[in-house]
């Protein structure tokens, strides 16, 4: 018997305010599922004033290279969305907040990692890779070449810029990894 939204422990997703993070929340709170959102700073953090105010979200303050931060991230929670901050080169740091994550109780990562980084050594991602497959964990790995929110550009910047009409949609979407749906 499936488990109700109520009694499923809230999903952690790191760059909860980013455009693919946000993206993320989203679409988790627009299916009624409660959301752990990492965030430098919850004090300023906000969500888009269309999402319902259904007390599904929380804000909790995370750091990728501070330890005192993993508890309040992790306990409790048995499902991660993690993308890679690209500030962080370092694939060691993110190893150890999934290893940090393993021993709070996550079972269930959805990595957005890039195409070809299993062949690709010289990549973060590959050594990101290798470790969820090292994990006594279900994992995910979602690998994009291009996100669309990088290539979405507003049809008037474009138009301004080129002169000519962008061949993007006018109206901005984003694309939700496919991983959540194995999260849910």
């Amino acid at each position: 018997m499936p488990e109700s939204p109520e009694s499923v422990p809230a999903i952690v997703v790191t760059g909860a305010t980013g455009n693919v993070g946000r993206a993320v929340v989203h679409a988790l709170l627009q299916s009624g599922l409660a959301v752990r959102a990492l965030v430098t700073d919850p004090a300023s953090a906000t969500l888009d004033a269309a999402l319902p105010a259904n007390g599904l979200a929380s804000f909790v303050r995370f750091d990728f290279a501070d330890p005192a931060t993993f508890n309040s991230a992790f306990n409790g929670a048995k499902r991660l969305f993690l993308m890679r901050p690209p500030a962080i080169g370092n694939a060691a740091i993110i190893i150890n907040v999934l290893d940090a994550a393993r021993i709070r109780g996550v079972n269930r990562v959805a990595f957005l990692s890039i195409q070809g980084a299993e062949h690709n050594p010289l990549v973060p991602h590959h050594a990101i890779e290798k470790q969820l497959m090292r994990m006594a964990a279900e994992y995910a790995s979602e690998m994009k070449s291009l996100y669309q929110q990088g290539m979405a550009v507003p049809r008037s910047l474009t138009r301004a810029t080129s002169g000519r009409p962008s061949p993007l949609r006018s109206r901005m979407q984003t694309v939700v990894p496919t991983p959540i749906a194995r999260l849910n």
